[in-house]
């Protein structure tokens, strides 16, 4: 899910027990979020958007601007 798609998806933030929001401070310049990076991404919960995305991660990476990698395809 890409950000430029923001506009068309009706967002319904939920909250997973009651963290909306998180710094993961081990991603790397390529956005994978796996402990091998030292870069700081912002993470905000979108359970119901990255779900239709594909991903099983509920996480969106605002830095990326998409849901979050927890490992390279």
């Amino acid at each position: 899910m890409r950000i430029s798609d923001w506009g068309r998806i009706p967002w319904l933030l939920q909250s997973e027990h009651g963290q909306d929001l998180f710094v993961e401070t081990d991603c790397d310049a390529n956005g994978t979020c796996a402990g091998a990076g030292n870069e700081p991404h912002q993470m905000i919960y979108a359970g119901e958007v990255c779900a239709t995305g594909g991903s099983d991660d509920p996480w969106f990476d605002s830095v990326e601007g998409e849901c979050r990698a927890l490992t390279q395809p």
